[in-house]
């Protein structure tokens, strides 16, 4: 890609600067005219090229030379350009045959005399070589020369009249010369010249002018730097012209050029900046000036030479070049930069400076031990976490954890694992257990009861459990009891591993329903309670007055997960409108607390209020809002299966049941099987195989389902008909006892309740099951919506009509039967054909309506009943056959 064989064209764009160079030469050789001219830019714009093409010109023209460059290693060397210039002279002083005619100083090279060599005298000596032959004194990186040449300098210039002499200085940084002076300005180069200097070094391939152009944009001007870029690149990989790439190269050429230059920095220069790197361009500058002081002279001084050095720009703010800061910092001792780092983060905070960069700064320095940085640190993350940046958040808090209190590290252990889980679920788990764990006196009971809330909100109530218990034993008195509500929480959905029991609720069965006292008065056992009693069907009004104050609780810092139970009682109580507004306030704290668990909780209870009130397309809008909050493979695997459920119950009740059937069959960790999720994952699958008229199938499910809730205490049937719904699988295997069992034992829950809707709702689902006289009595309570909305069935049957007017009738009524699951051989006996022709019709059926089998003709005429009561009354007919014989 680049030609290796090229020098680079580095005078290219100087013809101005060349040719008034040239001038002072022919006015030196030809009129014998003295001069002094300063060659002044910023470092890598040319200057040792200009100067070494204006010696080139003097030796071509005859001019004896005396040439030096100085270097920051021997800024502190008495007369070290002097000795380079001596040197220099003599080596030119060489006669034809290559002898030396005569030694320039008699009694040796200037400098290594005692104390007769002074300024003057070298002035007067020098000045006796020019008088023999034009002299021009060339001095590179003149910036760097010690003081004392310096002043010999300055005498030479005073002196030029008095021998023909060029003085002729490369210099970065401004300086008060006397006399007359010429200063020659060598700027930073356009970027269209420097795109010509880039593409000589290309081999000019139509698609390298991308590169070309990043080169030019990314070197500022400077034909070093280009040159740097460019011999980098000709020993690594191809490159391509991505701005940012070349952005990053140029920061390692400026930061590679910047090692030699720090050594010769002032001191002035060299503390502003480590000063502006320890602050980083975050902050203002007044910061760095700050922290620079005390200088021995103004800080505009030293930041000038910075930047005539090329380690800082103007940008338009002063900022150290990119990768100079790492240059600098790096040069100091470990216990330098740490010191540096610490009063950076204490003059900030004393300086007021905002949260963004302050947090910075404490982030660099070592722990500082104070409570403002922890609680500083603790601000930027949760904004982080506001803006999508978990990750940014986690380090802003671990950095936290190793600054602050003891009494605030429950705090920040909490605070972390919020930033976690959705990126390391597993780590946020260890970190509430932590807290849990630990035996501090600090650790308050508000911190416990928080913790022990978002782990349990995560779903590993087993782990949840064990870690509450061990809380628990070190607590006391009212303290143990509210922490232990929450255990109450966890044991519900535990396996029945031995667990140290956590403290016993207050019994509330005898008191009136207008009236909690004692323990029961918090709103954390009030919520736990109120959960109990719902879930096993007891005492509905006590339900709704107590999970009714529970969540009218003055205070915003009431745990999520017992004010999510609440809501759930109250759903379960048949009050839909209130669940939904307490699901709306936890939402809403949830999100500004930044729990995305809870929040995603919060939106899965809503959908399910939303299925309770008919309306699936709200419930299917909650559900992804579940997803957008935590995503599914952030989730707990013994909680993932709640949300699959929901999701799959969402998308029957509106006739997909393919979309059902594929999130059903999504593949799930064995953990999964462990909680209370998974008595509603089967319940889902039961209903599947209802929907695809499969009740066979669907019995193994319901029961599973059945088992893991009745385990648990959960009896309610307004949690789930389980028995309703088994009824029905029962009846269609014709298995007539055991579905009148399950009716019944559904049917006196249901009146134990007292719940209108869901009493209605088990004797429609009785009725399906052929045992609707075991239900009479409750066939007049309020019926509840059906789930399956009008607008739903107004689209179902829209697409029904139009497949089958492309159908002709037979083909129509075997396309239904087979919809409703029945095999070909049924059919074939039904209509008196062989099975051979009812194959060929179903194979030109599916060619017709452009399907693949059988399952997607559920889809065109849905069986739709499996997740809500049908309204026909023929519903509840008990079917012997393989299913029951459609309307058609």
């Amino acid at each position: 890609m680049f030609d290796k064989s090229v020098k680079p064209a580095v005078l290219f764009g100087r013809d101005d600067e060349r040719d008034r160079l040239r001038a002072r030469t022919r006015d030196l050789v030809g009129r014998r005219q003295s001069a002094s001219v300063i060659l002044r830019g910023p470092r890598g714009s040319g200057l040792s090229a200009l100067l070494e093409a204006a010696v080139a010109d003097a030796v071509t023209a005859g001019t004896r030379v005396a040439l030096a460059t100085c270097s920051p290693g021997e800024s502190r060397l008495p007369f070290g350009v002097v000795l380079q210039l001596a040197a220099s002279v003599a080596d030119s002083e060489e006669s034809a045959d290559g002898s030396l005619t005569r030694p320039l100083w008699a009694g040796g090279p200037p400098g290594r005399r005692s104390s007769i060599a002074t300024v003057a005298g070298l002035c007067a000596e020098f000045l006796a070589v020019a008088r023999r032959r034009p002299l021009l004194i060339a001095v590179d990186d003149a910036h760097w020369a010690d003081p004392l040449s310096h002043a010999w300098l300055r005498a030479m210039g005073s002196r030029l009249n008095q021998a023909p002499i060029l003085l002729l200085c490369a210099t970065a940084l401004p300086s008060a010369e006397p006399g007359n002076v010429e200063e020659l300005p060598v700027r930073p180069l356009p970027e269209d010249v420097l795109s010509c200097l880039a593409r000589e070094w290309c081999r000019g391939d139509p698609g390298e002018e991308s590169l070309v152009r990043s080169l030019a944009a990314a070197s500022s001007g400077l034909p070093a730097v280009l040159r740097a870029m460019t011999n980098r690149l000709t020993h690594g990989a191809p490159p391509t012209g991505d701005p940012s790439g070349m952005a990053k190269l140029a920061a390692q050429v400026v930061a590679q050029r910047a090692g030699p230059v720090l050594d010769g920095l002032s001191a002035d220069a060299l503390s502003l900046a480590r000063a502006m790197a320890a602050c980083g361009r975050a902050c203002a500058f007044e910061l760095a000036a700050a922290l620079a002081a005390p200088l021995d002279g103004p800080w505009r001084t030293a930041l000038n030479e910075l930047v005539c050095l090329g380690l800082a720009r103007h940008d338009p703010t002063p900022a150290l070049g990119d990768g100079v800061p790492v240059r600098v910092l790096g040069a100091m001792s470990a216990a330098d930069r740490s010191q540096l780092a610490r009063r950076a983060a204490e003059l900030g905070h004393h300086m007021a400076i905002p949260d963004e960069p302050l947090a910075e700064l404490v982030m660099r320095a070592p722990a500082l031990s104070t409570r403002w940085s922890g609680e500083l640190l603790c601000q930027v993350a949760a904004r982080r976490r506001a803006e999508g940046d978990p990750a940014a958040a986690a380090a802003l808090l671990m950095r936290a954890l190793r600054d602050d209190a003891p009494a605030q590290r429950p705090r920040l252990l909490t605070e972390l694992a919020l930033a976690e889980v959705a990126d390391r679920p597993q780590a946020s788990d260890l970190r509430l257990r932590e807290v849990l764990g630990e035996g501090s006196r600090e650790t308050t009971l508000g911190a416990l009861v928080r913790a022990a809330d978002l782990l349990l909100c995560r779903g590993d109530a087993r782990t949840a459990h064990r870690a509450i218990a061990s809380a628990c034993r070190r607590l006391k008195g009212a303290d143990a009891i509210t922490l232990g509500a929450i255990g109450w929480l966890a044991a519900d959905d535990s396996d029945t591993d031995p667990v140290p029991a956590v403290p016993s609720l207050p019994e509330l069965e005898g008191l009136p329903a207008d009236r909690t006292t004692g323990p029961a008065a918090d709103p954390v056992v009030a919520s736990v309670i109120a959960w109990r009693l719902a879930a096993r069907g007891r005492r509905r009004e006590l339900v709704r007055a107590v999970a009714t104050r529970a969540l009218h609780a003055p205070g915003t810092s009431l745990p999520f997960l017992p004010r999510l139970r609440a809501c759930r009682a109250l759903l379960l109580a048949g009050e839909v409108e209130a669940a939904l507004r307490g699901l709306d306030r936890v939402h809403l704290d949830a999100r500004q607390a930044g729990a995305d668990m809870p929040a995603a909780l919060a939106r899965i209870w809503r959908a399910e209020c939303e299925l309770a009130q008919g309306r699936p397309g709200r419930a299917a809008e909650e559900l992804a809002a579940a997803r957008r909050e935590l995503p599914p493979e952030a989730w707990h695997p013994r909680l993932l299966p709640w949300l699959l459920a929901f999701e799959a119950r969402g998308r029957l009740a509106v006739g997909d049941v393919e979309a059902a059937e594929r999130l059903l069959e999504t593949d799930l960790p064995l953990a999964a099987a462990e909680g209370t999720a998974w008595a509603h994952f089967e319940y889902a699958r039961g209903a599947l195989c209802l929907a695809l008229a499969a009740p066979a199938a669907a019995l193994p499910h319901f029961l599973a389902c059945g088992r893991a809730l009745t385990g648990r205490g959960m009896t309610n049937p307004a949690l789930c008909d389980w028995r309703s719904t088994a009824a029905e699988a029962h009846a269609a295997r014709g298995e007539r006892a055991a579905a009148m069992a399950l009716v019944r034992d559904a049917a006196d829950r249901a009146r134990a309740w007292g719940e209108p809707r869901t009493a209605h709702r088990v004797h429609l689902l009785a009725v399906r099951s052929g045992c609707g006289a075991l239900t009479h009595d409750l066939a007049g309570a309020d019926a509840p919506p059906d789930t399956v909305s009008d607008d739903v069935r107004q689209r179902a049957d829209r697409k029904s009509a139009d497949a089958a007017a492309r159908l002709s009738e037979d083909d129509e009524r075997i396309a239904k039967l087979a919809a409703v699951g029945w095999s070909n051989a049924d059919i074939a006996r039904f209509l008196a054909v062989s099975t051979r022709t009812v194959e060929a019709r179903l194979t030109a059926i599916y060619r017709r309506l452009e399907l693949t089998g059988r399952k997607q003709l559920v889809g065109l005429f849905p069986p739709i009943r499996a997740v809500g009561p049908r309204r026909d009354a023929d519903a509840g007919r008990a079917r012997t056959g393989p299913a029951r014989k459609p309307d058609i």
